[in-house]
């Protein structure tokens, strides 16, 4: 999926809101083996309407980089709507995403996510800095752990945002929040040598695929 936008449509105006996958209020799905770019999201599961959710939803195997908004959306996009719950994104790997550079991040948390897991990933932020946003505080039971990340600011400055609140140090991220106990921020070797390279037909040409990279490094 490529390249699919909302802006410029007379229902959206100015607004980028396009899904390259999108899950509203579905259940019992799995998404997997997909690539995703230039999208306004790439993968959003939730659902538009209140008291509803999408749940027990498998996210896994996807790679999806440059992105407008994010890579991957979980929650109602306000509090007037529903909510996403129990649903696993492993084994994705999430590159440069947010190009619009709007405080999203490459992973984000919306209205209303219960007891969701987010391990096993590949997580790459752009110049932005942001691994993960989270602007709403309707956040219980998520798991995070187990992830590889790297930005370009480096452990010491790059952000992770949780509950409206946003840490700038890996280290003070994962003592403040309890999250990604067992999760290794990379050095640019990952980026750089071998890991992950994308040609100009939006092919993985590294010789690793995402799943190999993550079991390689974190085990």
């Amino acid at each position: 999926m490529w390249n699919i936008s909302s802006y410029g449509n007379p229902a959206y105006g100015n607004e980028y809101a396009a899904d390259g996958l999108y899950s509203d209020g579905g259940s019992n799905v799995v998404v997997e083996l997909n690539r995703v770019y230039a999208c306004d999201i790439g993968v959003e599961l939730a659902s538009e309407h209140a008291g509803r959710a999408s749940k027990s939803i498998v996210c896994r195997d996807n790679l999806i980089w440059s992105n407008r908004v994010v890579g991957i959306y979980i929650g109602g996009y306000s509090t007037s709507v529903g909510r996403t719950e129990n649903c696993r994104i492993i084994h994705n790997t999430l590159y440069h995403n947010d190009t619009l550079k709007q405080g999203n991040g490459e992973w984000g948390l919306q209205y209303d996510t219960r007891t969701n897991t987010f391990t096993h990933n590949i997580v790459v932020a752009n110049s932005q800095n942001l691994l993960i946003g989270n602007q709403f505080t309707q956040n219980s039971g998520n798991v995070v752990d187990w992830n590889l990340y790297f930005a370009p600011g480096g452990t010491n400055g790059s952000d992770w945002e949780w509950k409206k609140t946003t840490y700038s140090t890996f280290a003070t991220w994962k003592s403040s929040t309890g999250n990604d106990t067992h999760s290794v921020f990379a050095g640019s070797a990952i980026c750089q040598r071998g890991g992950l390279e994308f040609s100009s037909r939006h092919q993985l040409t590294g010789p690793r695929r995402g799943r190999s990279i993550v079991h390689a490094c974190i085990r």
